[in-house]
């Protein structure tokens, strides 16, 4: 078993073929309408997370994504994330300050064309150079749980706050002060 914590609010649990048979019996075992097999999800998620607040959470939403070698990867995330901390706790502000580091600007530029598929992106946001990287600093509503989900599989670092973004504001260089996902969506494709 290989638990990966990708945010505060996204666990990723990989289960090799034999750990499928000891907790499902087998992939097409797993279903959500069967109760012992929803306990079991929530088994497996307490025996990887222990001591998370994923264990005192009821909102949880669950992947499961077959693999090759008859192993699976659960997919745990909060759709509230007002319950992270294994409490009710009020959220001042109506959005949720993340910075996002990328390596290259085509990293970007992917996200970009993913955020707006759809639609216009209308979050605030703002690109950033600081060293060799390139630091979006974006505020989600804080309903907004997949969002934060989606650019975490385009970045190579992810932080939750005001003092990463405050230091990209006070040392990076600003490329785009708003809207930078519309911007660079508009200009490159």
């Amino acid at each position: 078993m290989t638990v990966i914590n990708e945010t505060p609010i996204l666990v990723k649990i990989f289960l090799n073929k034999y750990e499928v048979k000891r907790y499902f019996l087998s992939l097409e075992n797993i279903s959500v309408t069967k109760k012992e097999i929803n306990d079991t999800f929530l088994t497996v998620l307490n025996i990887a997370c222990p001591n998370s607040s994923y264990s005192s959470a009821k909102n949880i939403c669950i992947e499961v994504l077959p693999t090759e070698n008859g192993g699976c990867i659960l997919t745990y995330y909060l759709k509230d994330e007002s319950k992270l901390f294994g409490k009710s706790i009020k959220i001042k502000n109506k959005s949720i300050i993340y910075t996002f580091g990328f390596l290259s600007f085509e990293e970007i530029v992917s996200l970009s064309k993913t955020l707006n598929f759809f639609e216009e992106f209308d979050c605030e946001n703002s690109l950033h150079l600081l060293g060799k990287g390139y630091y979006l600093l974006i505020h989600i509503p804080e309903f907004d749980n997949k969002t934060p989900i989606i650019i975490n599989e385009f970045s190579n670092f992810s932080a939750r706050g005001k003092i990463i973004k405050e230091i990209v504001l006070e040392y990076g260089k600003c490329l785009f002060n708003d809207n930078a996902i519309n911007k660079i969506n508009h200009i490159f494709i």
